[in-house]
């Protein structure tokens, strides 16, 4: 899920860094000057001037989260400018009124956007996996300052007006949210749009997420307390193991998908461990020492610490993996697209282990 938390406040951060560049540079004695004034501001920012022009009350409201702006912020901001230029090209005035049209060129920031959004959706991922600790605002724009690390993109220029009024024989630039976005080449519009990034490409990102888990973090995600109530005193590392047979095996392929509106179902071939491969090899572990004599002599607790070790061996030697084919559903939340993690889907990640665990059950009765 796309943060709204994030978008709030990258918004806010260059709504605040452009109302001061424009306090700063609009108030000239032509129209061109003005314009170029403003320009030259954004042209020329460094670490200092970002800071300036960001306040404690002006950029967090929230309480849960630290403030400062760090070298993180000012280093993020500096590079998504870095290849910022600008060219006049026309000048309309009247005595009271002015446009005066420009080129930009800048990094191709819709692309930025949408590579922004991937990182706060993988992010989020990781957020609700680990600790509730509060991230801070030079978090976020990190996540801004590795997107544009990462990444080449391509320069692209496009057209900006600027309207101006005439007060008291000072040309004022008419700031405007519309204008605010044409500065940054329609990155604000792009980071906020709900459908930027696809229901194929929101399910992939969860998915590859999903493939960089390792075992103690698969342990947290679902919750695992001794998850085949063995009652023994290593439950943890049949828990584990258990985990470590979901990361080692677990692959995917989007295989079709359909969106209406603001629903969408994604059909994927998800691969994991074959529970009843495990199951097969644990049964037969059981079936070879009930027919020895220790298991006449062996007490309930022996019994129970005996077959807590077949059930660890047959998952750590377990090789074989299963393909499953399985519907998840989709739905836009009005910020991004959301996977709906479904039990269906935790069947297949787990290896469809439920039933291979009730066919274990029934052979054994029988």
């Amino acid at each position: 899920m796309k943060s709204t938390t994030f978008i709030k406040r990258f918004l806010l951060f260059f709504l605040i860094v452009f109302s001061a560049v424009c306090a700063a540079g609009c108030r000239k004695n032509s129209p061109e000057r003005a314009v170029k004034a403003e320009l030259d501001l954004i042209q020329e920012l460094d670490e200092d001037t970002i800071k300036a022009f960001v306040s404690y009350k002006d950029m967090m409201q929230s309480p849960t989260s630290t403030t400062d702006v760090g070298a993180e912020t000012a280093e993020a901001v500096k590079l998504f400018f870095k290849n910022f230029r600008y060219e006049i090209t026309s000048t309309t005035a009247t005595q009271k009124t002015a446009t005066v049209n420009t080129e930009i060129t800048n990094l191709d920031t819709k692309a930025v956007a949408k590579d922004v959004c991937k990182k706060i959706i993988a992010n989020s991922l990781a957020s609700n996996i680990t600790s509730d600790t509060p991230i801070s605002l030079n978090d976020y724009f990190q996540l801004l300052g590795d997107t544009l690390k990462e990444n080449e993109y391509e320069l692209v220029t496009w057209p900006v007006s600027f309207d101006l009024v005439k007060e008291e024989d000072v040309w004022e630039i008419q700031t405007s949210d519309e204008l605010e976005d044409e500065l940054v080449g329609g990155f604000i519009k792009a980071v906020n749009d709900p459908y930027l990034l696809t229901p194929e490409e929101v399910f992939s990102i969860t998915c590859d997420y999903f493939k960089g888990m390792n075992a103690e973090e698969w342990l947290v995600y679902l919750g695992m307390d001794d998850i085949f109530t063995t009652g023994v005193e290593n439950y943890h590392e049949i828990d584990l193991a258990f985990a470590e047979q979901i990361h080692s095996c677990f692959n995917y392929q989007i295989d079709s998908s359909v969106t209406e509106g603001d629903s969408a179902r994604i059909t994927a071939s998800i691969t994991s461990m074959d529970g009843n491969s495990v199951m097969n090899d644990y049964a037969g572990k059981l079936m070879d020492y009930a027919s020895t004599t220790e298991s006449v002599r062996a007490s309930d607790a022996e019994i129970a610490n005996k077959n807590a070790s077949f059930l660890l061996e047959a998952l750590k030697n377990n090789k074989a993996t299963v393909c499953t084919s399985v519907t998840i559903p989709m739905s836009n939340n009005g910020t991004s697209w959301e996977v709906q993690i479904t039990d269906e889907l935790i069947s297949s990640l787990l290896g469809n282990f439920s039933i291979a665990t009730e066919t274990f059950q029934k052979n054994t009765i029988e």
